[in-house]
């Protein structure tokens, strides 16, 4: 968009409106396979992977979890 002779403001808008949808669509679906998973695991296997997920503070392959 930067590239165009003209700055479109608009389409800038729409596509930040565009990502910010999907960024929200990521984030519903990893709190609920999130959820799923405290469900079924049991304490102890929530434990383990716990143990498996990065620190908090420490980026990831993400942005990091929040335990």
């Amino acid at each position: 968009l930067l590239t165009e002779p003209t700055v479109n403001r608009a389409e800038i808008e729409r596509l930040r409106l565009e990502q910010v949808a999907l960024a929200d669509q990521f984030s519903k679906r990893v709190a609920q396979a999130l959820g799923d998973a405290g469900e079924i695991l049991n304490l102890e296997q929530r434990k383990k992977l716990d143990d498996l997920l990065p620190p908090p503070g420490v980026p990831g392959p993400g942005h990091g979890w929040i335990r």
